[in-house]
């Protein structure tokens, strides 16, 4: 009596550190579940940021590949910015030298208009007086002849002026249509000089704050490493812990004792039997379980069955053992069929 008290004692204090370690256990096993959450977390979070990352590099990429495009738009338009400033300072020195030497033929044509009509004056001159003074017909004839014919030759020289000055006309109307072609192509260049170079700085300050932004992302990335890194440290210490914790809960749960339940036992409509590692249960109607068990400290395990009975074992029970009787109770979820089952030594 004295031993079973001892044990029963030994039971108790054993059951009561079991729970304090159990109680450790769940506490370890709820804060690494968090930590666990927590590092999944952070992963969603670094993924989330290394995607935001990549994707703007993509667009970093695109907006440099546009820039670049952009550039060499610009060099483009600088270059036909300057072949047609050329080309309007060509055409205007053109109509310039075509203006002067129009004015030149006009000036021309006015003396010769002006030596023209002096002639004019000069036949009309000579003839009244070849009228008054017949007797110098033949020298104001001969003059007169020479005169006509110098008239003749102006009037030939006019009229080719007068044909080159309106070619150079027509030539000069349509300079003047190159001219403003020039300068409207010239406009048109600085337009396009202007909207590239915007589009330009527009793009510039989208780099910018597309590497601010990458920047921020890649620095939340790195904090978040850091963040799970932490976490990961956590995990292992509390992995350990908890395998400490179980190692010392399994040591702690079945103590060593020397309870022997060697013998027949008789139940309400069993009886029992155990020895040498063997048990045997027969039931009045006749069934019969044989097989092995093992005793450690207030838990019993009943296997090795056979027959129609053994998809029901193994199962561990609680053994409460008071003087010559024995109780089977529920242990860890197992032993549902013989719990209540109670047990006197015959």
């Amino acid at each position: 009596a004295d031993q079973s008290a001892a044990a029963l004692a030994s039971l108790q204090e054993a059951s009561g550190n079991l729970d304090t370690v159990n109680q450790k256990v769940a506490e370890a096993e709820a804060k690494l579940a968090e930590f666990e959450s927590a590092a999944d977390r952070a992963d969603n979070r670094a993924e989330a940021a290394r995607e935001s990352i990549a994707a703007l590099e993509n667009d970093t990429d695109a907006l440099r590949t546009q820039f670049f495009d952009l550039q060499d738009e610009i060099e483009v338009a600088k270059a036909a910015e300057t072949a047609a400033a050329a080309k309007a300072k060509d055409m205007e020195d053109a109509l310039a030298a075509l203006t002067a030497n129009r004015e030149a033929l006009d000036k021309s044509v006015r003396e010769l208009s002006d030596q023209s009509d002096t002639l004019e004056s000069q036949i009309d001159t000579a003839r009244e007086t070849l009228t008054s003074t017949k007797g110098e017909t033949d020298a104001m004839t001969a003059q007169l002849d020479e005169i006509a014919k110098d008239i003749e030759a102006m009037n030939t020289t006019r009229s080719d002026i007068i044909a080159e000055v309106e070619a150079l006309t027509v030539q000069n109307e349509g300079l003047s249509a190159d001219a403003r072609a020039a300068r409207d192509a010239l406009d048109q260049a600085n337009v396009e000089l202007e909207t590239a170079t915007a589009q330009q700085r527009s793009l510039e300050d989208e780099i910018g704050n597309l590497t601010d932004s990458r920047d921020a992302a890649q620095a939340e990335l790195a904090e978040l490493a850091d963040a799970q890194a932490a976490a990961e440290a956590e995990i292992a210490r509390l992995t350990a812990q908890n395998a400490a914790l179980q190692q010392a809960a399994s040591e702690a749960e079945i103590p060593e004792n020397s309870l022997s339940i060697a013998g027949t036992f008789k139940g309400e409509n069993v009886v029992a039997s155990f020895t040498d590692g063997r048990f045997k249960l027969e039931a009045q109607n006749g069934q019969t379980v044989d097989g092995a068990y093992t005793l450690h400290g207030y838990v019993i395990r009943l296997s090795d069955v056979t027959g129609p009975l053994s998809p029901m074992f193994p199962v561990s029970c609680r053994l409460d053992h008071s003087g010559d009787t024995l109780a089977l109770a529920p242990y860890q979820g197992s032993c549902a069929a013989l719990s209540g089952l109670t047990l006197t030594k015959e």
